[in-house]
């Protein structure tokens, strides 16, 4: 793995748990306590892609996944509160865009 690759990951952690103190909480306790295991489970994926040469895959499939889990919730948070526009696309935008951005970086590494 290469530097921009690792600063680019060490960035989507730091999104991930900005994201988590920004949105929390979504609204209903169940909806928290989901919301609280989505974010862990991308800190958890990125932080396997980051260390684990054995867990690099999985770690970005679980971070991935959970990403995707991550704009449902940020989706019905801003359904539920309309306000905050910005910061609910720039979320959004964030949680498609890092796993992308790193999937072709390290397409473009391997090649």
């Amino acid at each position: 793995m290469n530097k921009s690759v690792r600063i680019c990951a060490w960035i989507a952690v730091l999104f991930a748990v900005s994201g988590a103190i920004l949105l929390f909480p979504i609204g209903t306790a169940l909806l928290n306590v989901l919301f609280i295991l989505i974010k862990i489970c991308m800190v958890l994926g990125l932080i396997l892609f980051l260390f684990s040469a054995d867990a690099r895959r999985p770690g970005f499939i679980l971070w991935t996944i959970a990403s995707l889990f991550a704009v449902l919730m940020t989706i019905l948070k801003w359904s539920m509160d309309g306000s905050r526009v910005f910061l609910y696309i720039v979320s959004i935008i964030a949680d498609i865009g890092f796993p992308v951005l790193l999937f072709s970086m390290g397409r473009k590494d391997k090649a």
